[in-house]
């Protein structure tokens, strides 16, 4: 069964993309939410059935860059199925770090994300993760 995380340091927006995720994903896919990131990280790296991850990008514990890097080095698999939200443009240097044409290969939902964007770039992730 694939699997779906949301990672967010605001309990309301994890639950509320939680929630949406479920609605939008195949009843195949299960979907949890973190609001540690050091927790997700734990996830991200040994679950390989974790199959998508929508990561915010600024959280106080540990950056959005800092965890998909770490992430993406345990992980390539990952690439082109992490979507990242952010409330702000990213710096040019995280700008290209992450959706550059040499980068992690993220994609970027800026907050708050309407439905169909939200349902479009976890679709392109899905068709991404085959």
């Amino acid at each position: 069964m694939p699997r779906a995380i949301v990672v967010d340091d605001e309990e309301l927006v994890a639950s509320i993309l939680h929630r949406l995720l479920r609605e939008m994903l195949p009843k195949r896919w299960s979907v949890r939410h973190e609001t540690r990131p050091e927790e997700a990280l734990r996830s991200l790296s040994v679950d390989m059935k974790i199959r998508l991850a929508i990561i915010d990008l600024r959280m106080p514990q540990m950056s959005g860059v800092e965890l998909i890097t770490q992430v993406m080095a345990a992980r390539p698999d990952l690439r082109g199925r992490i979507i990242v939200c952010a409330g702000a443009p990213p710096s040019h240097e995280d700008a290209d770090k992450l959706f550059g044409p040499h980068g992690l290969g993220c994609l970027r939902l800026d907050k708050p994300p309407t439905f169909k964007d939200l349902e479009q770039m976890v679709w392109a992730a899905i068709e991404e993760a085959g």
